[in-house]
């Protein structure tokens, strides 16, 4: 009797650490916002003037962490997790 009562405890404390484990993954990172970026690898910009006017967005930025990686269409692609550090041009500081 004893043996399938530590059994029941130990099934209880499983389920309560998985639900414990979805609650979180689903409530965790819901205020961030996303920002998509993306890069012209195809123009050669002459200075960083050029580079500047072109840019819609200007920020120093560190990077978190990394979220996914995958390639698609033979590209390589990774998603990042950034906070940015000193916003220069149509950013904010977070």
């Amino acid at each position: 009797m004893l043996k399938y009562k530590n059994i029941f405890i130990a099934l209880a404390f499983v389920f309560i650490a998985g639900l414990g484990i979805v609650f979180y993954a689903t409530s965790v990172n819901k205020n961030k916002e996303i920002q998509y970026l993306s890069a012209s690898w195809e123009y050669n910009y002459s200075d960083i003037e050029e580079i500047s006017q072109s840019s819609n967005l200007i920020a120093l930025v560190s990077v978190e962490s990394i979220e996914d990686s995958f390639v698609q269409q033979s590209i390589p692609y990774t998603v990042f997790s950034v906070n940015v550090d000193t916003p220069i041009y149509n950013s904010e500081a977070g």
